[in-house]
């Protein structure tokens, strides 16, 4: 047992080497030792190198990573729950570490796997992610039955029953899964109850059981440490040896990103869930990741990277949210915390000094708060990277906050790097280039700079049209992408009014394709006040660089009027001109029929 700890310390230990952007003292470390622990700590290193980069290979090699180490982790379970029958720590009994080292191998295939965006993989990683949820609700129930006093019978039954027509994962017959339950029952279940009482419960109908760990992780039932709703309220030292809270900090965290994870799924893969039977819960998810997060540990920086890439990534796009006066602790789930983000991402600094991650959420937090200089400049300080996919991330926010910031050399300079660290999408990366050489060509025209005008305007128009020949390489569900197809139906209109009106590409284009593009990432809600009114004149018709006569033919375009109210709306709003927001709305797009203008942005339905 001795030994079992130390590796689980070392395996720690060289986890944080990984966070702290070490890879190679990592590597070395992580090799010099000869366990589940360690086989987990190489996984998810390429895991990483995954969800960061997209990178087929990489995924490829992610993948037999992860089955070896879960048959490894397989294996030692078993020797342990012999090897170790009376040598018991304060909560977990011999085998539930292993389990857990099972539980996060398939939580990590299963991630990866949907990252191959095909239905089939996808149907796979939510079978994958079905065991994992099994494994941790026995460690759930173990936990619960150790750490607090069983509630009295009657009090069961009631949770029991006010839970059963809610079912978490499982509403569906036993018989249709049997092979699987024997299989995940004998092998995957994580430790073996001994007890009559327990073996009792291991009998149990699994939907009871699923809802039973469901409000114990609530606090409605026995009232389990994972109730707790923030670090406040919650002690780690309270998991006295390194693998109390090598298991606890898994569970939490793994727990607490599946029931997240379901409520984020795209609409195609949420239709699969419902099938069988999943169903997330944020509220609850984000509780036991912020519960995680109290672990000074590999488990605790991940649950970081997942709560700061939800506040400052996906609410960071939304307009719409709780202000301060209406905040309380419910709001977390739909709200930014912005305290305790700041908190978060302090301690996470400072136990990862050297990893340019942190600087890059940094950066995001500045951008959310309107301070999109302080973004960049943040952006700027990141060190290089061991891990190119940081720097791919470092070159992308750059390029995006450039956009925002309506600085086209750097935007330009930003995306060109992004061609040269990342294969996402080409055609988007030389799309946003074309953008940037588009709005420096105006400049110049406007400026009377004729030689830089002539030099700006030859590589807008070579650049945007390389773009659509990149297009098809990168598919989404065995579709090619939808903002690839908007680039070629733009392309497409340019085309077509050059030769119609007899000018040259760059000349034909109208309302600023910049200004369209910060306004389809939501750059709006990070423009300050002097942005905001650069991108307002910026929209002006005066900025075209076609004649007179041809840009008021332009201007009677229903879908080019409809695409400047759309970029100009936000704006306006930004700078407190309400009335004039809603004006040209109503003018150019809601005047209209839907039909006249069915998609302003190409397969991108605006409604």
């Amino acid at each position: 047992m001795a030994q079992e700890m130390a590796d689980i310390e070392d395996a720690f230990a060289a986890a944080d080497l990984i966070i702290n952007d070490d890879m190679d003292s990592a590597e070395t470390r992580i090799r010099k030792g000869d366990s589940s622990y360690h086989q987990l700590a190489l996984a998810v290193i390429s895991f990483t190198r995954s969800i960061l980069g997209f990178e087929k290979e990489v995924m490829a090699q992610t993948s037999s990573q992860l089955v070896a180490c879960e048959a490894r982790a397989l294996a030692d379970q078993k020797r342990a729950q012999k090897e170790f029958a009376d040598c018991e720590s304060n909560i977990y009994p011999p085998g539930t570490e292993y389990t857990l080292v099972q539980v996060e191998s398939l939580l990590m295939s299963a991630v990866v796997g949907v990252m191959h965006e095909s239905i089939a993989e996808g149907i796979k990683s939510f079978y994958k992610m079905r065991r994992a949820y099994w494994m941790l609700d026995s460690i759930i129930q173990i936990e619960t039955k150790q750490l607090q006093p069983q509630p009295p019978l009657q009090k069961r039954k009631t949770l029991t029953q006010e839970y059963e027509q809610d079912k978490m994962p499982g509403t569906f017959d036993d018989d249709e899964f049997r092979d699987e339950e024997e299989y995940t029952s004998s092998e995957s279940d994580g430790p073996v109850p001994t007890t009559s009482e327990e073996q009792g419960n291991k009998s149990m109908d699994r939907s009871s059981t699923s809802s039973s760990a469901r409000s114990n992780l609530e606090g409605t039932g026995s009232g389990g440490t994972a109730a707790k709703a923030s670090i406040g309220d919650f002690d780690p030292e309270a998991f006295c040896n390194p693998r109390d809270a090598f298991v606890h900090s898994g569970a939490t965290l793994c727990f607490g990103s599946l029931l997240f994870m379901f409520t984020l799924v795209p609409p195609t893969l949420s239709k699969l869930l419902s099938m069988i039977g999943f169903k997330g819960d944020r509220e609850r998810g984000i509780k036991l990741l912020w519960e995680s997060t109290a672990f000074p540990n590999v488990h605790g920086a991940i649950a970081g990277v997942i709560l700061l890439s939800y506040y400052n990534g996906l609410l960071g796009l939304s307009d719409i949210l709780p202000t301060q006066e209406f905040y309380d602790a419910s709001a977390d789930i739909v709200g930014l915390p912005v305290h305790k983000c700041e908190a978060l991402l302090t301690r996470m600094r400072t136990r990862y000094p050297n990893s340019g991650f942190w600087l890059w959420e940094q950066s995001r937090m500045h951008a959310n708060s309107r301070r999109l200089s302080e973004a960049l400049d943040t952006l700027a300080q990141m060190p290089q990277s061991n891990m190119k996919q940081i720097d791919a991330l470092a070159a992308f926010e750059t390029a995006m906050d450039s956009l925002f910031a309506m600085r086209w050399p750097q935007m330009r300079k930003s995306f060109l790097k992004c061609i040269e660290v990342n294969e996402w999408s080409k055609t988007m990366y030389y799309y946003m280039i074309g953008c940037a050489e588009l709005e420096m060509y105006r400049d110049a025209f406007h400026g009377n700079d004729a030689d830089e005008a002539r030099r700006r305007k030859k590589a807008a128009e070579e650049v945007l049209r390389k773009a659509p020949a990149m297009s098809g390489k990168k598919k989404f569900m065995a579709k090619q992408l939808p903002f690839e197809l908007f680039v070629l139906r733009k392309l497409q209109k340019w085309d077509a009014r050059s030769q119609e009106m007899g000018l040259d590409l760059a000349d034909a284009v109208g309302v600023s394709p910049a200004q369209e593009m910060l306004y389809l990432w939501n750059g709006g809600k990070r423009t300050d006040d002097e942005q905001s009114r650069q991108a307002l004149r910026e929209l002006g018709w005066d900025r075209c660089t076609a004649s007179k006569d041809k840009v008021e033919e332009m201007m009677g375009i229903k879908d080019e009027a409809g695409i400047q109210a759309l970029c100009m709306a936000p704006m306006l709003r930004n700078l407190g001109r309400m009335e004039e927001a809603r004006e040209v709305m109503r003018t150019h797009i809601l005047s209209h029929d839907r039909f006249v203008i069915p998609f302003l942005f190409g397969d991108v339905v605006v409604i």
